[in-house]
């Protein structure tokens, strides 16, 4: 638990640790799943891809190695959340969803890795959010809160969580719900003393003020996320933060600072490994390029980012910053790119609407055969029920019979007993 808390703000020195007091090889016990999870966890959070693979076949030969039925299941489970957390990474969405969804037949973890359940519910909930499945990642997050409040886990998740739940019910267009947990999060941090944890929670807020905001509530949520990561000694936040700021500055027009935040916010986040601040920070940069007549160089650091989450299959991520692209094109009067990018942008969005529809359809499809196969269950529970009844009572018949029978033999010696006496 201690090495996961410090991995939050410090993942090399965290991984540096944890390595050093690796399991030895062929060890086949719950801390060496343990350590193997959480290895291949840093290792992804620093791009390290290698490192991935090593603890994915660790986990997999504990798995193949192990007695232990539940071992060996949450074995394949960290192994199949690793995978589809860098297939997430890589892309595509869809693949890395079908892998959750395959495993999570294997059921819940045993209560001895709670952790791992939890980085599931997660990852999971990632993947769907991506693909602009917010019901499912709603309530994969739901249960994931459910599962940190209970007593013993980690204080930090429980904010974590709210606040990460509270940024899906933002992008589903349920901001009163949202703005209330998330206010939860910000509480849970302040109480913990948990900065991190805060500097998250007040960047969800900036995203939550509505104009028209007179007092800058936005900016001082933004700016206080800043101070908060840098006070907590998290870079990568940090790196956030500067990105999302930069954001701010495009919107009331300052561009010349927010290309200038941009470049700065940049370096921090590769150094760090933060793939997204990586990718508002080049995009916020071609926002500024273009609102400062430097057209072709602003659309070639836009379009790295769209095509960076359409190689993802985020057509939601891709069509976030396309709306984006085409508003600063139209702002800066290049007419003709800007209804390029609207026409780009409605292919994608009717994509993302298509995609809903089969989605739907297939869970409407699924339910009726759910029905179907609960019914033909009745019925043969029903048969196998009649069944067993007509053997119950054909049992007692030949109880009966057999009774009877007896009952004969034993009436029968009696009377000859008698008869022997009269004699």
């Amino acid at each position: 638990d201690q090495l996961e808390t410090r991995a939050r703000v410090q993942p090399q020195e965290a991984l540096a640790q944890i390595q050093r007091d690796a399991p030895p090889p062929g060890a086949l016990d719950d801390v060496a799943l343990n350590a193997w999870r959480l290895i291949g966890k840093l290792h992804l959070r620093l791009r390290e891809h290698a490192g991935v693979e090593l603890a994915v076949e660790q986990l997999d030969r504990l798995a193949r190695e192990t007695s232990d039925p539940g071992r060996r299941a949450d074995a394949m489970l960290a192994s199949a959340c690793l995978r589809a957390d860098e297939l997430a990474d890589k892309g595509p969405l869809g693949r890395a969803d079908a892998l959750l969804e395959e495993v999570s037949a294997l059921g819940e973890p045993r209560g001895v890795l709670r952790a791992l359940r939890l980085d599931c519910l997660q990852v999971h909930a990632s993947i769907k959010e991506g693909q602009g499945q917010y019901s499912p990642a709603l309530k994969l997050l739901q249960a994931a809160v459910r599962e940190a409040d209970q007593p013993g886990d980690q204080p930090w998740r429980r904010c974590e969580l709210r606040r990460t739940m509270a940024n899906v019910l933002r992008r589903a267009g349920q901001v009163d719900a949202a703005r209330s947990l998330n206010a939860e999060a910000l509480e849970l941090g302040r109480q913990q003393g948990d900065k991190l944890c805060q500097a998250r929670a007040l960047t969800v807020e900036s995203m939550l003020v509505q104009p028209p905001d007179p007092a800058n509530r936005e900016l001082a949520a933004l700016q206080g996320a800043i101070d908060l990561a840098r006070q907590a000694g998290a870079p990568s936040e940090e790196a956030q933060g500067l990105a999302n700021l930069c954001d701010y500055l495009l919107q009331h027009g300052q561009y010349e600072q927010a290309l200038k935040l941009a470049e700065q916010a940049l370096p921090l986040a590769r150094r760090t490994m933060n793939s997204s601040a990586e990718e508002v920070a080049q995009a916020n940069a071609g926002y500024a390029l273009i609102a400062l007549h430097r057209l072709d160089e602003g659309m070639r650091r836009v379009r790295e980012s769209i095509d960076r989450d359409l190689r993802l299959d985020d057509l939601v991520g891709a069509s976030e910053f396309l709306s984006d692209l085409a508003r600063y094109l139209e702002r800066a009067g290049y007419a003709d790119q800007a209804v390029a990018a609207y026409q780009e942008l409605r292919r994608y969005s009717d994509e993302v609407a298509h995609r809903s529809q089969q989605r739907d359809i297939a869970e409407l499809q699924a339910g009726f055969e759910a029905e179907r196969r609960r019914q033909e269950r009745a019925a043969l529970l029903e048969d196998n029920q009649l069944k067993e009844e007509q053997l119950r009572q054909r049992e007692l018949r030949f109880q009966f019979w057999f009774l009877l029978v007896r009952s004969e033999e034993h009436t029968s010696e009696l009377q000859s007993r008698v008869d022997i006496s009269y004699a």
